[in-house]
């Protein structure tokens, strides 16, 4: 199984899935374990793209196959968790990080270029 993150989707691919397959896909935003969310793949839906995800969030995923034919399903892989591209960009001077239209006024803008130092 491969995950792949992007800007406003996941995509998650099996290698050669035959049609007496099924993968059960489950995938869950970290350190929100108790809100999982399952998918059946089948081979044609294979690779299966996650869309209404939260930028800079991170997302896990596991998986277990389905033997149609004899209705068996092995173990669950390990999770393999995901980090999505955020808006944040850190690597932009303390003056442009705090150039804002929420920012009333100079005083407001000197505080943020402040406590925003504090991470440089």
């Amino acid at each position: 199984m491969s995950v792949i993150a992007r800007r406003e989707s996941i995509q998650v691919a099996f290698e050669e899935v035959p049609r007496s397959i099924i993968f059960i896909l489950y995938y869950w935003k970290k350190r929100e374990e108790s809100q999982v969310f399952q998918k059946s793949i089948t081979s044609e839906e294979n690779p299966f793209n996650v869309f209404n995800i939260e930028e800079g969030a991170t997302y896990c995923f596991s998986a277990k196959a389905l033997a149609v034919n004899i209705n068996k399903t092995s173990n669950s892989t390990d999770s393999h968790c995901v980090s999505l591209p955020g808006e944040q960009n850190t690597n932009l001077p303390e003056s442009q990080c705090c150039e804002s239209s929420y920012l009333k006024n100079e005083s407001e803008k000197m505080q943020c270029i402040n406590a925003v130092s504090q991470f440089y």
